[in-house]
């Protein structure tokens, strides 16, 4: 279309190899950057472009060797760096390549993907997929082995999102107050807090071991009491707990739901060492 049957005009042939040039390579700056500098030092028609030609050729050559360098320099940062970075950075370093017009070799590829993995992951990957497609390992294509890589990844992902989850409920649960769980222990269950067998069950447990706080707790509050030389009655110890004061108002006494044990009280609302069979 652009020889000169076509386009009788001198002028017009050298503006419209220059136009076609510049539309072909718009994606290319440096390539519509050396048009110009080809037109301005007279460059015209098919010398115009052999002369984009070279540098054109010139640059994928050197897009080429830097990609390959990149491929081989690739290293798993061990202790630092997980599976799902690492094959992320080959995949990239592979989409580069090949935006510069370079597709690296199957060698390569699998090399780069060997120095990426730990020696287990490489090893598991490869022997799954030489059973898959009945080859020996030196004889598999880096596309064969990938999808086994990939299943790897996918897995470290979904782990790592299953730790971030429990991660976040554990410190919801850690930030709720402890005495919650030592006052709804014991009301939980009920009666004698005894369970199949008479085994006494782990919320008598936590109801001794809330006494046995609620006893330091109780002496600690009296000798406060004693030494101010009796100060007002919100100083006192509770007479169901033995608290000097309740964590949580609105909750009311921990003891409210609990039932005695001292043989024939045998009442809700106070611990046993608060009953007053034993004053």
């Amino acid at each position: 279309m652009l020889a000169a049957k076509h386009v009788w005009d001198k002028a017009d042939q050298v503006f419209l190899w220059k136009l076609s040039l510049l539309r072909g390579l718009r994606k290319d700056p440096d390539l519509v950057h050396e048009v110009s500098v080809a037109v301005e030092e007279g460059k015209e028609c098919a010398d115009l472009l052999e002369t984009v030609s070279d540098v054109a050729t010139e640059k994928k050559e050197i897009g080429a060797k830097s990609s390959r360098e990149k491929l081989l320099a690739l290293r798993r940062n061990l202790g630092k760096e997980d599976i799902v970075s690492a094959v992320g950075r080959l995949k990239k370093c592979l989409r580069d390549g090949g935006k510069a017009g370079y597709t690296a070799p199957n060698d390569l590829k699998k090399r780069a993907l060997e120095n990426v993995l730990t020696k287990f992951e490489y090893t598991d990957a490869s022997e799954k997929a030489a059973e898959k497609h009945d080859k020996k390992i030196a004889a598999l294509t880096y596309d064969e082995i990938l999808p086994f890589v990939e299943r790897k990844v996918e897995a470290a992902e979904l782990f790592a999102v299953k730790v971030a989850i429990e991660g976040q409920g554990s410190r919801s649960s850690s930030s709720r107050p402890h005495h919650e769980y030592g006052a709804a222990a014991p009301g939980l269950h009920g009666g004698s807090g005894k369970g199949k067998g008479g085994k006494e069950k782990k919320g008598k447990k936590r109801e001794t071991s809330f006494q046995s706080s609620g006893d330091r707790n109780g002496n600690a509050s009296a000798a406060a009491a004693s030494s101010q030389g009796g100060s007002s009655s919100s100083s006192r110890p509770c007479p169901n707990c033995g608290h000097l004061k309740h964590y949580d108002e609105a909750k009311g006494c921990p003891a409210k739901n609990v039932r005695c044990s001292v043989p024939g009280c045998n009442q809700t609302g106070h611990y046993a060492k608060c009953c007053p069979l034993k004053k």
